[in-house]
């Protein structure tokens, strides 16, 4: 279904059940705020943690509003964009990467450099704990905050077309808390990387 046409500032005005007309932003959320979560986690749990294949959750999610938005076919998120089909997504994708990471030894000792830290990550996709944490905060990452931005999402769909998270919070807020995120996460692991030669 084609959603109507909006004005010239990019905005478009759509009838939610039960609802006033709202005006809705066009634009969808750039794929790497959500990666502020996934860094800040990185950070924190360092080798128990694949920012790598949290990263690859988050832009399969996203083809999907990508997709919708490229066809100018409203509702953007749909079906990866709930509970059930994050979770479905995530876990095709963090198996894959488990996959992958099993050539890798996450225990060899090996120099800092931006190369290793690489091999390093995609190494510690394979362990259960990565598999777990991947599955969980991509799905998470992603959903609070699209559903936060966006009428369209429906986190519990099928079971119910409602968003209760939606307008939680202002959307500069919403937004300078990733990049926030992001910044600490740097942090954390560049010092990780000195202390230990590895993220």
């Amino acid at each position: 279904m084609r959603r109507p046409r909006g004005d010239i500032i990019g905005y478009v005005a759509r009838e939610d059940v039960g609802q006033n007309r709202r005006k809705e932003p066009r634009d969808v959320p750039v794929t790497p705020f959500h990666g502020g979560v996934g860094l800040l986690t990185k950070g924190w749990l360092g080798r128990r943690f694949s920012f790598i294949s949290f990263c690859a959750t988050q832009v399969v999610i996203d083809c999907e509003s990508g997709y919708y938005l490229l066809r100018d076919e409203w509702p953007f998120h749909r079906f990866l964009h709930t509970l059930l089909g994050a979770a479905v997504a995530c876990t095709v994708v963090a198996l894959v990467f488990r996959f992958a990471g099993t050539a890798l030894d996450p225990q060899v000792s090996i120099p800092s450099s931006l190369r290793a830290c690489i091999r390093a990550d995609l190494a510690a996709a394979a362990t259960g704990q990565a598999l777990i944490l991947t599955i969980v905060g991509g799905v998470l990452a992603h959903l609070i905050p699209d559903a936060i931005m966006h009428s369209d999402v429906r986190l519990f769909a099928p079971l119910s077309d409602a968003n209760p998270l939606y307008g939680l919070v202002p959307l500069a807020a919403l937004h300078w808390s990733l990049i926030l995120a992001g910044v600490v996460g740097t942090v954390l692991v560049v010092r990780n990387i000195r202390r230990t030669g590895e993220a």
